[in-house]
């Protein structure tokens, strides 16, 4: 199990910016500017790494091998605004909107986010973030829990998001919003 992650508290209550966060030293450790607060989460366990990696493999093959766009992975910093940094999981930019992926970051908000929650992460996933990217205009948002087996599907809808589409493995998912995406979660979680 990782070690729970610590907010960083602000010096006299300022609101961190991207230039604070570029001060931040290389620590080997996740670094995310949220409402202009800092986060700091030390490296994913084995078992998210392989689920990150078998969920990139299914949107390699049907999304950037069929030319739709590009699938990036952690590290990538996403610039939403001056206060909120984040590096998900997994993320895809469409082809219209790759002039948005500049050398250092993604200027903008990402076609779709996917988070791998682990114990240490699993609630700001579920809160913060997903309030962030609702709110910053992500058209599609994933919770990949590998504890639980389980993969969430978020839509915009009401006030932030819905749930689109959700199960546990063995289950296979279709993705909303991506024909022809399928996700066999028994493969994805596999231990």
């Amino acid at each position: 199990m990782s070690e729970p992650t610590p907010r960083i508290p602000r010096p006299g209550r300022r609101p961190l910016t991207y230039a604070d966060y570029l001060e931040l030293p290389d620590d080997g450790k996740r670094h995310e500017i949220l409402d202009g607060e800092l986060f700091v989460t030390a490296s994913p366990l084995v078992q998210h790494q392989r689920v990150s990696k078998r969920i990139q493999r299914v949107l390699l093959r049907g999304l950037e091998d069929t030319g739709l766009g590009e699938i990036f992975y952690a590290p990538m910093d996403v610039l939403l605004d001056d206060h909120n940094v984040l590096v998900p999981d997994l993320l895809f930019v469409s082809r219209d909107r790759l002039e948005f992926v500049g050398e250092k970051y993604l200027a903008g908000p990402p076609d779709l986010v996917v988070e791998i929650a682990s114990p240490s992460t699993g609630k700001r996933d579920r809160t913060l973030k997903n309030g962030l990217y609702a709110r910053f205009g992500v058209p599609h948002y994933w919770i990949a829990d590998p504890v639980t087996c389980r993969l969430e599907m978020f839509r915009p809808g009401g006030e932030g998001y819905e749930l689109a589409e959700a199960g546990e493995a063995p289950r296979v998912l279709k993705a909303p919003g991506f024909p022809g995406i399928e996700l066999d979660l028994g493969e994805i979680f596999r231990l």
